[in-house]
């Protein structure tokens, strides 16, 4: 686990918010496609109607978005079970830091510690997530 992979937890968090929002805009809007019905029956070889094409294009968004949480989630999933794994004050210092996304000096005040304790702790914390990966 890199400290760039840590940094990406925020956008994961924003985009995984976004694509719940798009997710619930769709269904929302199922069956307000505005369907007529004819009086004959959709027979084989013809072509789709508008609205029919438009459910069909609203399913295909839906399961993209559905593909891409899951890989967002696993994502997020990864970033925290390695935090887990540090020791107690490593791991509060990297969740207040990265999940949390507090700067460096919010996590000083939220910890307390010096700016110095909290280099110090971070670089040591940043060592053990990348031997973890090794």
């Amino acid at each position: 686990m890199t400290k760039d992979d840590l940094r990406r937890y925020g956008s994961i968090r924003r985009e995984l918010a976004d694509i719940t929002r798009r997710l619930h805009e769709l269904e929302e809007s199922k069956g307000c496609h505005g369907v007529t019905y004819g009086d004959s029956p959709h027979q084989r070889g013809e072509p789709l109607s508008e609205a029919q094409r438009y459910v069909e294009k609203k399913e295909t968004l839906e399961r993209l978005y559905r593909r891409k949480q899951c890989i967002l989630l696993e994502e997020q999933a990864a970033v925290e079970n390695a935090i887990d794994t540090l020791p107690p004050e490593l791991r509060r210092l990297m969740r207040l830091r990265y999940l949390d996304g507090m700067t460096c000096e919010q996590v000083c005040v939220e910890m307390p510690c010096s700016w110095m304790t909290f280099h110090r702790w971070h670089g040591t914390a940043l060592e053990m997530l990348k031997n973890d990966i090794e």
